[in-house]
């Protein structure tokens, strides 16, 4: 008997299907991975900083992909409409993302 589930908590809306859990999450950017796509859901920081982060049209329902990161992690490199533009890890941290994960159970 396939188990069936759907779990909502903070943000994480998820569904079971036999072995393989889809879920949505939402994360800081900076926590995502190399290649990993998502949706803009929140800009938590307000003030000069949040500005400048909506000037860049990082802006809520906004799809964008982490393009790469520097060897230290930071700056990272993210794919926004058609272009790429790079963010530190303190602005990445206001930009939450809602992305779709996979996980075996």
């Amino acid at each position: 008997m396939a188990c069936h589930r759907e779990r909502v908590s903070a943000g994480v809306f998820s569904k079971a299907g036999g072995n393989r859990v889809h879920m949505k999450e939402v994360i800081k950017m900076r926590e995502m991975s190399n290649n990993e796509t998502g949706i803009i859901k929140k800009i938590s920081s307000f003030g000069e900083m949040g500005r400048r982060i909506r000037e860049m049209g990082l802006v809520p329902e906004t799809p964008i992909q982490i393009q790469g990161r520097a060897p230290l992690k930071d700056p990272v490199a993210v794919k926004i409409r058609d272009y790429v533009l790079t963010l530190r890890n303190d602005e990445a941290s206001h930009i939450y993302v809602e992305v779709d994960r996979t996980k075996n159970e």
